[in-house]
């Protein structure tokens, strides 16, 4: 059994790179992702409950700017 790291529970992470399902906007840009188009899939926090799953563009324009 692998030990865990304080880093690999951290929810902020971003898990691996896929494609959003349809009507998924990027937190950073605020820009839909297309349906086609890479994305990095993460989780946020949520106040209550399971943690929610996220979609950002795998080369973000508002990061690379």
């Amino acid at each position: 059994m692998a030990s865990q790291t304080r880093a690999g529970t951290d929810a902020r992470q971003p898990e691996y790179v896929t494609y959003a399902p349809k009507g998924y906007c990027c937190p950073e840009c605020k820009q839909p992702i297309k349906s086609l188009e890479r994305a990095i899939r993460g989780t946020a926090p949520m106040p209550a409950g399971a943690p929610a799953v996220t979609y950002r563009h795998a080369e973000c324009p508002k990061v690379q700017s």
